[in-house]
């Protein structure tokens, strides 16, 4: 199986792609790929008509605006992502409010 893979991703998620499959990232491999995974590279028909035996796209990060998702379903084609996974911007909102709890909860305790 090859798996297009042209944006970084951690070494280690690399390494476990490669123990499985061969890892491709030239445009000239498309054709020849049956999974994608991608991070912000636009998958389009252009991509999709390439990818003649692509079954399955995957999603590295939160949303999925950048595939073309009815274009895929045409073709059989299943797109995966991170559900319920949370962006780093809540967070560090997440993280901002939880320097203030200590200050916040003493006057409850007293």
């Amino acid at each position: 199986m090859k798996i297009f893979v042209n944006e970084p991703i951690h070494p280690a998620a690399m390494e476990l792609l490669r123990s499985r499959a061969e890892v491709v990232s030239e445009w000239e491999d498309v054709p020849a790929v049956s999974a994608s995974l991608v991070r912000t590279t636009k998958i389009g028909p252009d991509f999709l008509n390439r990818a003649k035996q692509l079954r399955v796209i995957g999603k590295h990060g939160i949303g999925y605006d950048n595939i073309d998702i009815a274009s895929a379903k045409e073709r059989g084609i299943a797109v995966v992502y991170t559900l319920w996974r949370m962006s780093t911007r809540w967070l560090n909102w997440r993280y901002l409010f939880s320097l203030r709890w200590p200050e916040s909860w003493f006057p409850l305790k007293n």
